[in-house]
């Protein structure tokens, strides 16, 4: 268990789990607590998404964490993969215990080098807010606009994304059926490709066709 209270909640698919994990928290009220932290969308995964989806949940626009990507999980695989070539051979015992030894010095490193890395991150996320407000400031002059209209704004998309995120079941519905067309559209194309070519080039033609 954590020592400190726990902020944000990141997840690649924080957008999707979230509402679930309301409703099951309203039957479960021994899990009431985990509503105290944030729901955070990983920055990268948010730019694949819709629009208002990276509005509402991307970690980016989540006040208060900063320049947080929310890939520290993929960091730390990045750190173990190295190992894959030799623990591939071991027995399980002995890749279960290089895998603890390796994580254990990945949470080392961390400690030892917290200072360092949180000052280049402040000096770095400094730079580039003054670089974003100066360019704010620029299209704000060149737009004629004022703050208290731009805070508008900010509050109409916030508003449109509450309002569009949260589809209907007709809409899942009619969503699911598209990607089942689809779906069955890929496959068919991929039969005649491979039933009525003989060679690659003649399938590369086909494809160019298509």
């Amino acid at each position: 268990m954590a020592s400190k209270a726990i902020a944000f909640f990141a997840m690649d698919g924080a957008c999707k789990y979230w509402p679930y994990l309301q409703k099951v928290a309203e039957k479960c009220p021994e899990l009431q607590h985990l509503l105290d932290m944030r729901p955070f969308l990983s920055v990268f995964h948010a730019k694949a998404h819709d629009f208002m989806c990276e509005v509402k949940w991307s970690g980016a626009y989540q006040e208060g964490a900063g320049s947080t990507l929310g890939e520290e999980v993929e960091q730390c695989n990045a750190f173990l993969s190295r190992i894959a070539v030799t623990t591939k051979h071991m027995s399980k015992a002995g890749r279960t215990d290089m895998l603890t030894v390796m994580g254990m010095r990945w949470n080392q490193q961390k400690i030892n080098h917290l200072s360092s890395t949180l000052t280049r991150r402040y000096q770095k996320t400094t730079v580039a807010l003054e670089e974003q407000l100066q360019n704010l400031e620029a299209m704000k002059i060149q737009m004629g606009i004022t703050d208290d209209q731009l805070k508008s704004w900010v509050i109409d998309i916030k508003e449109l994304a509450e309002g569009t995120t949260s589809p209907t079941d007709g809409a899942v519905a009619a969503v699911a059926s598209r990607i089942e067309d689809l779906v069955a559209s890929v496959k068919r194309r991929s039969q005649f490709f491979y039933k009525d070519s003989d060679g690659s080039k003649q399938r590369a033609r086909m494809r160019r066709k298509i």
